[in-house]
């Protein structure tokens, strides 16, 4: 079936690929007053990509005007367009904090295995304050 495979722990498995893609899904500039709640960025800043044989993700922003102490986000995607959205990792810590100005970069999370097909993603962010207005560029989501 054209796929390569590896003999771990085992048992026979697809191998994992070695290298690194990158997406981009918030290329110029956006800032907003963010609030408390959950809310995709503004804009029409969706990619769709298709993971593969990925089993983790990262995520990294350039952030030139800092965020609520709180504030956060993180990445979702969905099957199709309008569809359910649903967090890229089940784990609760799966965000990125844009407290401060900087390029930041995420922890390594793992990947739902339902995000292995072809989806679409978007950044969501919680925990602003409703006064302060993050300004953030370059969303770039790395898989591995």
């Amino acid at each position: 079936v054209n796929k390569f495979r590896c003999f771990e722990n085992g048992t026979w498995v697809d191998c994992i690929n070695s290298f690194t893609s990158e997406h981009t899904i918030v290329s110029e500039l956006v800032s907003w007053t963010q609030p408390v709640q959950l809310t995709e960025i503004p804009g029409e800043h969706r990619t769709w990509i298709v993971p593969g044989n990925a089993k983790e993700y990262r995520l990294i922003v350039r952030q030139t005007n800092p965020g609520a102490l709180d504030a956060t986000c993180s990445v979702q995607f969905a099957l199709e367009p309008n569809g359910t959205w649903t967090n890229l990792s089940s784990s609760a810590n799966a965000n990125i904090a844009i407290a401060t100005s900087s390029t930041h970069r995420s922890d390594w999370f793992k990947i739902r295995d339902t995000g292995n097909d072809e989806v679409m993603l978007r950044i969501v962010c919680a925990g602003g304050d409703g006064i302060a207005v993050p300004e953030v560029g370059n969303v770039r989501i790395q898989l591995r």
